[in-house]
């Protein structure tokens, strides 16, 4: 069993959000929660790039590039 201590690392959240914005990217609406808008926010505030209101699979690719290179 795994068990997630630190929600608030960047490694974490970029994780769940790149698999997040496929989901978006193949036309999954979020909850109530949060906006699509927002979820671009939060994944562009990882990633340093803003991001227009379609562009799931870039922020998603670029996350993923962030994981890749990611140390710590």
């Amino acid at each position: 069993m795994t068990m997630i201590t630190d929600t608030t690392s960047n490694r974490l959240q970029a994780i769940f959000l790149k698999g997040h914005l496929r989901l978006l990217a193949w036309g999954m609406q979020p909850s109530r929660g949060i906006s699509k808008g927002e979820i671009l926010k939060k994944a562009g505030a990882i990633t340093g790039v803003t991001y227009k209101r379609t562009a799931y699979l870039d922020a998603a690719n670029d996350l993923q590039e962030y994981l890749d290179t990611y140390k710590g």
